[in-house]
């Protein structure tokens, strides 16, 4: 029961945060010195008064602030996150459109992330101070500091251009002539369709992006790893778990990784959040229709629809998330009750 009252609690702390965020981004976008007209219509028709006039009363920018988002607040609570400005379409169907690529795109980081992530951290935990722990721990700072647009670039030049080891820009290669299906995820749509070639093709074309942006996570979870098993090793439990002749892995895998897991889990969860917040290079760079190119579009065009349901998207996200780590809590250390 007290499961259900702190889950209760949580969710209605979700939507006084949704809208926050929506009147945060709202008064935002009103206030940046820029004309909305000027970007879709072009200087030529913005310079005539009678088509900006009916451009502001289609978009209801003619109304007082207050009553903008009083209206855009009416419909945010009917499921209703208005019409995209660049499109012409509903900013929810654009984002169900382009949020499953971006979703695969992060799972694929997060992936790697953590598989790199953990396997470098428990070698560098359990051999410290070693020519190999110095290597990891650098790698780990590179993945930290090198900006995701440069090593991107970098990974296109060598992985793509010089070497032909993997595909280049896009989700499947033009010639197997594959366009997805219903769900808009081009792993399971293969699947589905029991097409391998596309299936192979697509998971080949996650390789480049996702290990662009997972380097960052990864080199986080590394030295999260790392420190937090360091710190569990030297507990006494561990200390009888030698005493009693258990062989290392029995002692890493079975008693110190399950104590070490939940900062690292933190750290997973935030990882995963910040990957689908910031996608929009990467998708940029590797020309992946995702939620980052659709925010990217709609900010350059000042489709203040767009923005809104793009920051509402990420916010529901990252809350949804946290959410869920914090349960996984319970369930890893018996010791946290909600």
């Amino acid at each position: 029961m007290s499961m259900l009252r702190y889950l209760a609690r949580r969710f209605f702390f979700l939507a006084l945060l949704l809208v926050g965020v929506s009147l945060t981004v709202f008064l935002i976008i009103r206030l940046v010195p820029a004309n909305p007209a000027v970007a879709y219509l072009g200087p030529q028709a913005a310079g005539n008064p009678a088509i900006v006039a009916a451009f502001e009363a289609r978009w209801g920018l003619d109304k007082p602030l207050p009553t903008q988002y009083l209206l855009y607040l009416a419909g945010l609570l009917r499921g209703d996150l208005g019409v995209s400005i660049r499109t012409g379409q509903p900013v929810l169907r654009d984002l169900a459109a382009c949020f499953p690529p971006t979703v695969e795109l992060a799972a694929a980081g997060m992936l790697i992330a953590t598989v790199l992530g953990v396997l470098f951290g428990v070698i560098s935990a359990t051999r410290p101070n070693t020519l190999i722990d110095q290597a990891l721990r650098g790698i780990s700072v590179s993945g930290v500091s090198v900006p995701s647009f440069w090593l991107g670039l970098v990974f296109l030049y060598v992985f793509y251009h010089l070497l032909h080891w993997l595909p280049g820009p896009g989700r499947i290669s033009a010639r197997l002539n594959f366009i997805g299906g219903p769900t808009n995820f081009m792993l399971l749509d293969a699947l589905l369709a029991g097409n391998w070639a596309a299936f192979a093709d697509a998971a080949r074309h996650l390789i480049l992006p996702g290990l662009v942006l997972g380097m960052f996570s990864m080199g986080l979870i590394t030295r999260t790893t790392r420190s937090s098993l360091m710190e569990v090793m030297s507990m006494d439990f561990i200390r009888t778990a030698r005493s009693k002749g258990l062989a290392r892995p029995a002692i890493v895998g079975g008693h110190a990784m399950i104590n070490a897991a939940v900062p690292v889990l933190t750290v997973i969860g935030m990882g995963f959040c910040n990957l689908l917040g910031g996608v929009i290079l990467v998708e940029k760079i590797f020309n992946w229709p995702g939620v980052g190119q659709y925010a990217y579009l709609s900010a350059t065009g000042l489709d203040f629809p767009a923005i809104t349901g793009v920051a509402l998207l990420i916010a529901a996200v990252y809350a949804g998330i946290n959410l869920v780590i914090d349960v996984l809590y319970a369930v890893i250390d018996p010791r946290v009750r909600y």
